[in-house]
């Protein structure tokens, strides 16, 4: 599990365009977001809670919206999913943990 309790996702509309080559000095390109993501853009959510469903074998994350204080519970099959879409909905990208623990024990 990468992402703890208190961690705080904020979607926004737009972000900055990834670009090569040459371009102007002011400009400033932005992207549309297009994401699959379960989080209403410009909203700030933080996660409350973590649990296993034993009867579902599933994990229960409980995210608020911070703003309105609404909850947004959404479930995975695996920790490792529900990173990966917090990760997304962040757009950043989660370390290999694979790796690391191979290079670390051997």
């Amino acid at each position: 599990m990468h992402y703890i309790i208190g961690t705080l996702v904020y979607v926004a509309a737009t972000a900055p365009a990834q670009t090569s080559g040459p371009r102007s000095v002011t400009a400033k390109p932005i992207r549309s977001i297009k994401s699959s993501t379960p989080f209403e853009f410009e909203q700030p959510y933080s996660l409350q809670s973590v649990r296993y469903n034993n009867t579902e074998s599933v994990y229960e994350y409980l995210f608020v919206n911070e703003n309105t204080g609404e909850p947004l519970g959404l479930k995975f099959k695996t920790s490792r999913e529900a990173d990966l879409c917090i990760a997304n909905a962040l757009g950043q990208q989660l370390p290999d943990y694979d790796k690391f623990y191979k290079n670390s024990t051997g």
